[in-house]
């Protein structure tokens, strides 16, 4: 089980988050990783170093908080762009270390100022909202961090209305009294929280999050009676939970490719989209199809360990470039988050590589996934772009021969699911 919890800047969520600690809960702060990562030489400090230059480092090279902030929270613009930058690097961070946790049936704390305006609570079982007075935020921000009252203002106001987080809750605490009431409080929740959760009834979406085989093997053997039992609520069909314990029992016992499985159970999202800019930018649907299942699954919210965002995967940097071309003026990269749009760029910036590598598949799919200038670097060095040899990077040769199977399939399947009647293709061995 995930709980979110959040609230305002001095509203108390440190307190409890350290009392949920205290009382089993796996704490995980979307603050102290945003420390993490912007570290010296860290891929955070890297991008915030390139966007706002050398001026907001100290002596050490570290970056200096202080002065940070002062820039980001008196012009909002450069606020939403240090969070795009930032932002991502956290989510992926926090899903990694949830999904350890939650192997083992421990209950994880999100604990994130802005857990609605980045997306997390869309990942959480509950969403926990510790709220206070402003007056109490002034004269804590006031004490704790020696701000005047127009320096605490104006972080309170650069957040989401406190009001409006509550009306989002499972559960809203207000904490205007002591720390022993804030306690009492929280322990009133935190029992409802431990009747009701059934540590045997592990979410599906684990499974979803791990693409490693020997996990999902684990998992089956783990869970196998479990498995047999639950019925799945988001199908609603005994069928699809017969198929998927079939699957799992299968997995566990034999040395199948559980990708190659997943693939065939999941079918294509957002046709219409895919089938608009195929038209537009002259590529095949399934070949779109094909790209996004393999770099995101058709999760419009996946972020790579790189910080490669949405559908069709595409770096910040990349992604600004493209909205540039194509005249997008405002565009931000929560913008991504929109399917039809990151559909679009993706589109466009495959078909841009197909020209530039003159209409050469495997070398434009090996681009998309490496870059351009690598691309251009194995071929000075005689690679001679067909799959009789491996790819110099094992990641890209990966991506290429997924997207190209699956490619594939998608024609031979008419971007459909495998029907029943070709059950037994499920269990076949894979090529790949």
């Amino acid at each position: 089980m995930i709980i979110g919890l959040t609230g305002g800047i001095a509203t108390g969520k440190s307190t409890a988050a350290e009392y949920l600690k205290e009382k089993g809960a796996r704490i995980i702060d979307a603050d102290q990783i945003s420390h993490q990562i912007s570290r010296r030489g860290e891929k955070g400090w890297k991008l915030v170093v390139d966007e706002f230059g050398d001026n907001i480092l100290r002596k050490d090279r570290e970056f200096d908080r202080d002065k940070l902030g002062e820039i980001v929270f008196s012009d909002p613009a450069k606020r939403k762009k240090l969070e795009s930058l930032l932002h991502p690097l956290i989510i992926y961070e926090m899903k990694e270390q949830a999904h350890q946790y939650l192997k083992n049936d421990e209950i994880v704390v999100f604990m994130a100022p802005l857990l609605y305006e980045v997306g997390l609570d869309r990942f959480c079982d509950q969403i926990w909202v510790i709220s206070s007075s402003e007056d109490n935020q002034i004269k804590r921000l006031k004490s704790r961090n020696d701000f005047s009252r127009e320096e605490a203002l104006n972080r309170i106001k650069a957040q989401m209305p406190l009001a409006e987080k509550e009306e989002k809750a499972d559960v809203v605490i207000e904490n205007n009294s002591t720390i022993a009431d804030l306690k009492n409080k929280i322990d009133l929740y935190w029992e409802k929280v431990l009747k009701g959760v059934d540590v045997k009834l592990i979410r599906i979406a684990l499974i979803a999050h791990d693409e490693k085989k020997e996990d999902m093997i684990v998992f089956a053997k783990k869970h196998r009676e479990v498995l047999a039992k639950m019925r799945l609520i988001a199908t609603g069909t005994t069928i699809i939970f017969f198929l998927l314990s079939i699957i799992f029992f299968t997995a566990a016992n034999n040395n199948f490719d559980l990708w190659t499985i997943r693939r065939n159970l999941e079918p294509v999202r957002y046709q219409e989209e895919i089938d608009k800019y195929a038209e537009k930018f002259s590529l095949e649907p399934e070949l779109l199809a094909a790209i996004i299942y393999v770099e995101s699954r058709f999760d419009k919210y996946s972020i790579s360990p790189r910080g490669a965002v949405g559908l069709m995967q595409l770096m910040p940097a990349t992604a600004h470039w493209i909205a540039e071309e194509l005249g997008y003026e405002n565009f931000s990269l929560e913008d991504l988050d929109n399917p039809d749009l990151n559909i679009k760029f993706g589109s466009w910036y495959f078909a841009y590589l197909y020209q530039k590598f003159n209409q050469d598949l495997i070398k434009t799919i090996a681009a998309y996934n490496a870059g351009e200038s690598n691309v251009r670097k194995w071929l000075n060095n005689g690679w001679s772009a067909n799959l009789k040899e491996k790819l110099p990077f094992s990641e890209t040769d990966n991506f290429v021969r997924r997207v190209l199977s699956t490619k594939e399939y998608y024609s031979g399947n008419n971007l459909k699911i495998y029907s029943l009647s070709n059950f037994n293709l499920l269990f076949a061995n894979s090529a790949e």
